[in-house]
């Protein structure tokens, strides 16, 4: 059971995306950047949270310890996973910057883990920057962009059937840990074709004991990312963002989840919302609650969910793809600072409580 005051649920939830994004002005090297905090706040929409928290408290830079109060306070979540992001051609810190995610696990080993965000485009000194991030401050994955910027213009894609890409693939095989990319529409001058995912499939044959996260698995791109996971046992379908749609979308949702599941990959599905671009709760409760209609299995040929799937997506697999013991983390976390602020509150906090 979770170790928590606000009721009793068997599932360990692992939220696989966490975002400390920084959304200051000042953290913007040109006017494009302002089309990602912009995008950020529209996915509240997907949630209903626009009333809790406004565009202003919003686009902030965020701090640890408000993340870690959302995700572990405010939500059911009992396990994180913090992405880099190198996106440091609009941001002078890459948005989500790698010295706070590797801070985060830092400070609370038994509940935040970090996936180190790279630049390919840096040739050795990425290979470097990512054995330092695995073998001496714990980073567990990698995290890819599909594209760089050369002033506020899309430039050169980030490919992973490129050869620049090879040595940083078979460094993550040599450490023992997978590599996520973001696949999903670009914000600001980006091309489309750059995200798409046939670089994936052409890794994910030629490492196939790499494993490869595709991070907004759902959002777009959907009859391919399931080809893909029909034909590929490496590769993981990763909900960020996608899982928000449970909220207030739930037929979107419903299409996406049943294209997914019907490649058979129940145990590639990983859960993850990317908070703060939302909420963790809402998305868990609706998870939590999510079959699959009945017009779509008979039309679609769509499976339904089970108890042991839910379980699945929000923690199981996450925690099978990379070893966790789920019984020993519960009791790691046990009588942490967390476990004991939840039972000493008795029920859970407000969404956004801490910073609105």
């Amino acid at each position: 059971m979770a170790n928590d005051g606000y009721g009793t649920h068997e599932d360990f939830v692992i939220d696989a995306v966490l975002h400390a994004y920084n959304f200051a002005d000042e953290n913007f090297k040109n006017e494009l950047a302002q089309s990602f905090a912009g995008l950020s706040y529209g996915l509240i929409l997907t949630t209903g949270d626009e009333g809790l928290i406004s565009p202003e408290k919003h686009r902030r830079n965020w701090s640890n310890d408000e993340l870690a109060e959302i995700t572990f306070i405010e939500s059911d979540v009992d396990m994180a996973v913090h992405h880099g992001v190198p996106l440091d051609d609009y941001f002078h810190d890459g948005l989500c910057s790698n010295e706070k995610a590797r801070d985060m696990h830092r400070r609370w080993p038994n509940r935040v883990h970090w996936y180190v965000g790279i630049n390919p485009l840096e040739g050795r000194a990425a290979v470097e920057k990512a054995e330092e991030a695995v073998t001496e401050h714990g980073a567990i994955g990698l995290k890819f962009y599909p594209e760089r910027y050369t002033a506020g213009r899309g430039a050169e894609p980030v490919r992973f059937d490129d050869s620049y890409m090879a040595p940083l693939l078979e460094k993550a095989i040599e450490l023992g840990v997978p590599v996520a990319v973001h696949k999903f529409v670009p914000a600001g001058h980006g091309v489309t074709d750059h995200y798409r995912i046939g670089d994936v499939e052409v890794a994910a044959a030629r490492y196939p004991e790499l494993q490869f996260e595709v991070v907004h698995s759902g959002m777009a791109f959907l009859e391919e990312t399931n080809y893909m996971l029909i034909r590929y046992p490496n590769v993981w379908a990763n909900l960020e963002v996608t899982s928000a749609l449970a909220v207030k979308f739930k037929r979107r949702f419903a299409e996406a989840m049943g294209a997914l599941m019907s490649s058979g990959a129940f145990d590639r599905i990983i859960f993850a919302t990317g908070c703060v671009l939302i909420h963790p709760q809402p998305a868990i409760d609706a998870l939590r609650e999510f079959r699959m209609p009945a017009d779509l299995m008979e039309g679609y040929g769509f499976p339904d969910t089970t108890p042991e799937m839910i379980s699945g997506f929000l923690g199981g697999n996450f925690a099978r793809l990379h070893g966790i013991d789920i019984e020993a983390a519960r009791a790691a976390t046990a009588d942490d600072e967390f476990s004991r602020r939840r039972s000493e509150l008795g029920e859970r906090p407000a969404r956004w409580g801490s910073v609105v």
